[in-house]
């Protein structure tokens, strides 16, 4: 069979279902084989501009989580989530992590919201182990004799 001669093609400006939306988002995370998709990558890969992602949504991260897409970049993210991914990785480590090891598994948050809550890694190490210590926490390390 041949290739049809005419196709058609979306006019610039012509109204958009949040159906096609989504699937547009889903289709750019698969082609990035990625369960999240970063604004900036969809501004390159994406059919319709990010802006109108973002309005249609009311915020980038609402658009992924309607299209069953984590979280690219989420902000006020709370004292206890951030303490929570930091216990995880001191007790995945069994010691106290690296600002470096923030970017790998099985940390689920990057060092930017440590900066901006507590304004510094080290600042923010003090306030977990302050927090931890309160708590109650154990201690993955062995305590020393």
């Amino acid at each position: 069979m041949t290739e049809p001669t005419f196709k058609l093609s979306r006019v610039s400006g012509a109204p958009v279902s949040d159906d096609e939306l989504i699937a547009d988002l889903q289709r750019v995370a698969q082609s990035l084989n990625s369960g999240t998709v970063p604004q900036k990558k969809y501004g390159t890969l994406g059919t319709f501009d990010y802006s109108t992602v973002t309005r249609r949504f009311g915020s980038w991260n609402n658009a992924l989580r309607l299209a069953g897409l984590s979280l690219s970049n989420e902000v006020d993210i709370s004292d206890e989530r951030l303490f929570e991914n930091l216990l995880v990785l001191w007790q995945h480590l069994g010691r106290q992590p690296r600002r470096s090891e923030l970017s790998s598994l099985p940390s689920t948050t990057s060092q930017t919201p440590y900066n901006r809550r507590f304004g510094s890694w080290t600042a923010s190490l003090e306030a977990f182990v302050n927090y931890a210590n309160g708590s109650g926490v154990e201690s993955p390390l062995p305590t020393p004799s």
